[in-house]
């Protein structure tokens, strides 16, 4: 049944895909792709009713995707898919000791889609970004930019003294990696609830670990989206690989 719903689906496919590549894709900034490609500022599970990849339109069957690759969704207009629409990738950064645990883990933005046909259980999607390896099982979700500050999120601005009484840490980069550069995106424990905002600056500090060594300036960072408790920033100044643990330092307005 599910092979005689993909051949509904790719019999209409030419005439969509061909009014689809009609389309001009929403120009989206550099800045932009960037952030959408990083880690939201949340950990999370995979809903239970999410719509999936289950395979592509290719001859030959295989698990790993990219552009120009038309995949198979498990869902179609009874799941609310609309020609045009587009949508996230996403999956869950696991690991071989909790890849089959139910609890929330950090999310990975595998790229993001637009549907060229459908039909009432079936949709077909075009890759138009990939930030990674596409894989079968990955899910759908809402394509909802996340907003950006208003000024250059690559600027380093120093001007505003730091303020200790109110550092956190920074917890990890993509895919949960321990440690990142400059121009890269880290995770910190702060967010809204601790009064951060987008476009705030921190200077990051390591502790040296030598007695009577006060805390060492590594680098500087800015916050690009918010969530309730954790912020993502990016590493706009680092003199040395910024580490999880590291100190975070909110810079006065």
């Amino acid at each position: 049944m599910a092979s005689q719903c993909v051949v509904a689906v790719a019999a209409v496919c030419a005439l969509a895909a061909s009014g689809a590549a009609a389309q001009t894709p929403d120009a989206l900034s550099p800045a932009q792709v960037a952030v959408a490609c990083a880690p939201p500022p949340i950990v999370a599970t995979v809903p239970a009713d999410a719509t999936r990849v289950i395979g592509s339109q290719d001859a030959q069957s295989h698990n790993l995707f990219g552009m120009p690759d038309q995949l198979v969704i498990n869902g179609g207009t009874e799941r609310g898919f609309q020609l045009g629409q587009r949508s996230f990738l996403r999956r869950l950064a696991r690991t071989a000791e909790n890849y089959r645990d139910k609890l929330p883990h950090q999310v990975r933005t595998s790229g993001w889609v637009r549907v060229v046909a459908v039909n009432a259980t079936t949709t077909i999607v075009n890759v138009e970004h990939v930030c990674g390896d596409i894989l079968v099982g990955d899910y759908l979700d809402a394509f909802q930019m996340r907003p950006m500050p208003d000024a250059d999120i690559t600027s380093v601005d120093t001007t505003g003294e730091p303020d200790f009484g109110a550092f956190g840490r920074v917890l990890y980069g993509s895919e949960e990696r321990r440690s990142s550069g400059a121009g890269e995106f880290m995770l910190i424990d702060r967010g809204s609830n601790h009064s951060v905002a987008l476009g705030s600056h921190f200077a990051i500090y390591r502790d040296i670990r030598v007695s009577g060594a006060p805390l060492a300036s590594i680098g500087e960072a800015t916050v690009v989206s918010v969530g309730p408790t954790m912020a993502l920033v990016r590493i706009n100044r680092a003199r040395d690989a910024i580490f999880t643990g590291d100190y975070v330092v909110p810079r006065s307005k």
